[in-house]
């Protein structure tokens, strides 16, 4: 009997022991809860931080795409801008119908009216003299621009064999820094150096300035001489 009762108490102990009183239970569950919380409290920063980092990144990636959006751009625009201005440029040249050609007789009078607006006339010279003797030596060294069939510069390109010699380059004063003067330099030169020329030379007078200056761009440079002449006629 006292064992069936110890068997008794004892089942009856068990069922005690596996069912927890109302307190127990209550403990359980608030520290479950707690339990729970307290996951909740360290991975809610967890989850936080990778969310940040998630933003931060669609974020970070999203500026990067913005500013090779802007370096694309940017280079388009510059490409755009000088293809535009190469285009505008030989329109403007074909437009303008901008040329340097040989001198021909019927140039004579303009010539001679660009050289007096110019102040290249000087009482010892002869305009139409000089164009005549120039035009029956070395022709093709006797340079003139147009613009629209319209004369607005000229130079006279020497070469004796040693040296190359630059007179008379003109420019009509309001087709003056335009580039027509460099040009008609650049061809001078170029006409020169298929003769074999190794040096060009020019005189400019002391108080010329600006034509001095000029010069200096294209990259003539004072050779500190004096320069000499003697008339012969």
């Amino acid at each position: 009997m006292r064992v069936e009762r110890g068997g008794e108490n004892t089942s009856e102990r068990g069922e005690e022991a596996r069912k927890p009183s109302e307190e127990e239970a209550n403990g359980r569950t608030i520290l479950t809860r707690k339990c729970k919380s307290y996951n909740d409290s360290v991975n809610a920063p967890v989850k936080l931080a990778l969310g940040t980092i998630q933003i931060n990144e669609k974020r970070h990636l999203g500026f990067l795409l913005l500013n090779l959006l802007r370096v694309y751009c940017s280079i388009v625009l510059v490409r755009d801008e000088k293809i535009s201005e190469r285009c505008y440029n030989s329109f403007e040249v074909e437009r303008m119908g901008f040329e340097i050609v040989c001198y021909k007789p019927e140039y004579e009078q303009a010539l001679i009216s660009l050289w007096k607006e110019c102040g290249l006339i000087v009482p010892q010279n002869d305009p139409a003299e000089d164009i005549r003797k120039k035009f029956e030596f070395q022709p093709d060294l006797f340079l003139g621009a147009l613009l629209d069939a319209y004369l607005v510069g000229s130079v006279m390109v020497g070469y004796e064999g040693h040296r190359g010699w630059l007179n008379y380059l003109a420019v009509l004063p309001k087709y003056q820094k335009q580039g027509y003067g460099r040009k008609l330099v650049e061809k001078a030169i170029e006409e020169l150096k298929k003769l074999g020329c190794l040096k060009v030379n020019l005189q400019v007078r002391k108080t010329n300035t600006s034509v001095i200056s000029f010069y200096e761009h294209l990259g003539f440079k004072d050779d500190n001489v004096v320069g000499l002449g003697m008339r012969l006629k």
